[in-house]
């Protein structure tokens, strides 16, 4: 039968027949040139390599040293993404301050009123870190699980758009082949297999990083509040309600 591994590297150069006809074929009755092992946790691969290097003559190597210039650029990719992340979060930050600081000034008279009736700054500050941390919170939350519905329907999403798109190429193509012959355009595709290594995007959800959004998300949110909660908490009841 014909299979597809979904990488362009192994599905042209790569056959599976039976161990008795690849001896035939290369004429190596007796021997083989190389043996493959499949591991329970490929992630985990140095562990295994030394014990095979102990038992067997042959050269050993992993799939992580065939792809290591490949494994090097998507490290480098993932933390670029998680600067890129972080500069985000510091500019949703800034927004969370500027709305805070406006909330406290269109607000002061009602906290010089809690003030004047016993109110600690203490109390004031803690109100509204409390806000910021819910805030931070409540949106993260909201963030994860639309990422995560996002990042679960990817595929199906792009190639939704794919069948979109190539049905409306192929609708304008057959409107306009009677004013002006041309060819039929070729298909569209987001991963194409000339181009790419692959024909979707692997997905693996990794729960470390899904806690690193929420933590970065509640602390900076909560981190943005303590200017003007600082500021909230310094109020001084009788110049706010003479003022006002």
């Amino acid at each position: 039968g014909i299979f597809t591994a979904g990488h362009k590297d192994y599905d042209s150069a790569l056959a599976f027949i039976s161990f008795q006809d690849a001896q035939k074929v290369f004429d190596s009755i007796g021997y083989a040139y190389g043996i493959g092992i499949k591991v329970e946790d490929p992630m985990e691969i140095e562990k295994y390599v030394d014990k095979l290097r102990s038992v067997t003559p042959y050269f050993v190597y992993t799939w992580k040293n065939l792809h290591r210039n490949d494994l090097a650029a998507l490290q480098d990719e993932k933390m670029l993404l998680e600067i890129i992340l972080f500069f985000f979060f510091c500019v949703v930050g800034f927004n969370i301050l500027s709305t805070m600081i406006g909330m406290v000034l269109d607000k002061k008279e009602e906290i010089g009123i809690l003030k004047a009736m016993g109110l600690k700054p203490s109390e004031t500050l803690a109100v509204f870190l409390f806000d910021g941390f819910l805030l931070g919170m409540i949106g993260s939350l909201l963030g994860v699980l639309t990422g995560l519905l996002i990042t679960v329907t990817l595929n199906d999403i792009l190639k939704g758009i794919e069948m979109l798109f190539n049905f409306v190429r192929g609708a304008g193509f057959y409107a306009v082949r009677w004013i002006k012959p041309m060819p039929f355009p070729d298909r569209f595709q987001f991963f194409n297999s000339t181009v790419y290594y692959i024909d979707k995007f692997p997905i693996k959800i990794m729960i470390s990083d899904v806690w690193f959004v929420i933590i970065l998300a509640v602390v900076l949110s909560t981190l943005a509040v303590i200017v003007p909660a600082l500021n909230a908490s310094r109020f001084r009841p009788v110049e706010v309600l003479r003022n006002d």
